[in-house]
């Protein structure tokens, strides 16, 4: 329950940071490099929350497959 709501979120995420990052090139005042920062942080979060939620579905996956072939 909590990967699904992990891998929304970051999805989310990554959405955020792409539209910050587009607003951020395209306009040209005194916040651009905030949001450029907000952009980066934002898209790194929803990567890093994606690949390590990613890696522990297939951890759980292998250890059950495990379990299966010792029963």
């Amino acid at each position: 329950m909590l990967e699904n709501l992990a891998l929304t979120t970051a999805a989310l995420l990554i959405l955020a940071g792409a539209a910050l990052l587009y607003d951020a090139s395209s306009t040209q005042d005194v916040g651009a490099s905030y949001h450029l920062l907000a952009a980066a942080v934002a898209l790194t979060g929803g990567l890093i929350t994606v690949v390590l939620v990613t890696r522990s579905k297939f951890h759980w996956r292998r250890i059950q497959k495990q379990n299966r072939d010792d029963t």
